[in-house]
């Protein structure tokens, strides 16, 4: 399995060491792939570029004749109530696409400094940076994996660990992402093996 932990970044492999147990035992590791990280807020990205594409310009737009400067407009210009009005309201749709780009710049961020963990006991999210963040979750809670490789071998692992409800209070399988992480076919396989060794405990 890949378990070479020489070639992470010091304070990924600090982390490591430090979260893992006397005795655990490492099957893999990977740390997804800086194209896979950006190719996956690509959707969230384009959609808060084109939410400030309309909502700041109206911005400007609003608190221009408040700023002491007007824009060229066709029509009779709204009274100074109305354009309080609207200026007022149109700061929390700017601040919500400014919110969106922060958050996809820091998932980006966040996913350049993220490792991916089986043991013989659990998986973990390692997260770096500033503010260090660990998911573990138990091999007795996994329920599925699902697996996509591309022809390099890395690909994307869909891991269940449990049951969540949706907002029309539904029940629906409670997953996490690895995407793309190198030897994703390994991967997987200590993923099921952990699965079957913690199934065989339960029994």
């Amino acid at each position: 399995m890949t378990t070479d932990l020489s070639r992470l970044p010091p304070d990924l492999r600090k982390r490591l060491n430090d979260e893992l147990q006397r005795g655990e035992r490492l099957l893999y590791l990977g740390r997804p792939s800086n194209k896979a990280t950006i190719a996956g807020e690509i959707p969230t990205l384009l959609f808060a570029l084109f939410w400030c594409s309309v909502t700041i310009p109206f911005l400007i737009m609003s608190w221009g004749p408040l700023l002491g400067f007007t824009l060229p407009l066709k029509g009779k210009p709204p009274g100074r109530e109305m354009t309080w009005f609207i200026a007022i309201f149109m700061i929390p749709f700017v601040a919500i696409g400014v919110g969106l780009l922060a958050s996809v710049l820091h998932s980006i961020r966040r996913g350049f400094k993220t490792l991916h963990v089986v043991t013989d006991s659990r998986i973990l999210n390692i997260f770096g940076g500033r503010k260090a963040k660990v998911e573990s979750y138990s091999g007795q809670l996994l329920n599925f994996v699902k697996r996509t490789e591309s022809r390099n071998g890395r690909g994307h692992l869909e891991i269940a660990y449990g049951v969540e409800r949706d907002s029309d209070g539904d029940p629906r399988p409670a997953t996490t992402h690895w995407r793309g992480i190198p030897d994703v076919k390994r991967a997987e396989m200590a993923v099921l093996d952990l699965m079957r060794r913690r199934g065989g405990d339960r029994r």
